[in-house]
């Protein structure tokens, strides 16, 4: 799965050697484009990155202090590449596009499960 042409995408641009954290905040609110209703909680969530992310290496870590986590209505999770596609020439000039996927479960009852992707370049810097 490419980024979809309308996925928002982070202004801070990663450098492969980089070791970055990033961060979604969650909006909430009874208008059409809100995450969560009014009064909505997440309960769950999961981050998964795109065919074009795996096979440049990119990665979501997931050890210790940098893995994903839940503060209220802020996700916050951090990235690397994989040190042997770091140098790789897919870096150069603009470098990639990314995808980050999350996937929200609320404790709406019944639960209500939403699902929204970013974008992260990755280019040498």
């Amino acid at each position: 799965m490419t980024v979809p042409s309308t996925a928002p995408i982070f202004d801070q641009v990663m450098d492969p050697t980089d070791i970055l954290d990033f961060y979604f905040e969650i909006s909430q609110g009874d208008a059409t484009g809100d995450i969560l209703m009014t009064g909505e909680e997440i309960a769950s969530f999961t981050l998964g990155t795109t065919a074009e992310a795996t096979a440049g290496g990119v990665r979501i870590m997931s050890d210790g202090v940098r893995a994903p986590i839940a503060d209220g209505r802020i996700i916050r999770f951090w990235m690397d590449v994989d040190p042997t596609t770091q140098s790789s020439t897919i870096f150069d000039s603009r470098g990639i596009l990314v995808g980050i996927v999350l996937t929200i479960t609320t404790d709406a009852d019944p639960l209500r499960k939403k699902q929204r992707t970013v974008g992260i370049r990755v280019a040498n810097q």
